[in-house]
């Protein structure tokens, strides 16, 4: 299970249900590009490699994952503090990764430009009503901000080489956002860390 505490309540208390799901690529032996970080730096085989693993977490139900069909969005947040390996990743995955079982995908930045709550959501909803076709998916290394409401983004991903934090627990409530209907989220914790287990 997790826990989310915050300052405000920002939903009711009949709430969408959480999906935690904690994927651990850690190998004590293992050599060359060990880590989300160095693979995000590399813009061909890291991204290659990045780009294999996101397939699988698109595709229907590889980590038993809740069916949010109704609510498909995803936001990506990486453990990385610059912006260009963001918006690198997301012009090699618009390349080579637009579209996993025949469904079309957007992968879209938002960084530094858009860091205001009220700001990111304004932008990730006309991006999304913008490609009506297409399953978008945000990028970011930051937007942990506590108001953060898309109701269409129904997935979120942290991916990190340590143990997950405050910031990222919050980042995984992205996609947490109440509507009437709206009954699950997927939350995905992506680590080499050792262990799976909240900082």
């Amino acid at each position: 299970s997790i826990e989310y505490w915050e300052m405000q309540i920002l939903q009711p208390d009949d709430t969408v249900r959480r999906n935690f799901v904690s994927i651990n690529f850690f190998q004590g032996n293992a050599h060359g590009l060990v880590n989300i970080a160095d693979a995000l730096k590399d813009r061909t085989i890291g991204h290659a490699s990045i780009a294999s693993f996101i397939k699988l977490l698109l595709s229907p139900n590889n980590f038993k994952l809740k069916d949010t069909s109704k609510y498909p969005h995803w936001f990506f947040r990486f453990c990385t503090t610059e912006k260009s390996p963001i918006t690198d990743l997301a012009e090699y995955l618009n390349r080579n990764l637009n579209t996993v079982n025949g469904q079309e995908y957007l992968y879209q930045p938002i960084n530094g430009d858009t860091t205001n709550t009220k700001g990111a959501q304004k932008f990730c909803k006309k991006v999304i009503k913008d490609n009506p076709t297409k399953i978008v998916v945000f990028l970011s290394f930051g937007m942990a901000t506590t108001s953060f409401s898309v109701v269409p983004i129904g997935n979120a991903a942290v991916f990190s080489d340590n143990l997950i934090t405050a910031d990222e627990i919050q980042a995984l409530h992205r996609g947490a956002t109440w509507e009437d209907g709206k009954e699950w989220c997927n939350m995905v914790h992506v680590t080499t860390a050792e262990s799976g287990q909240l900082a």
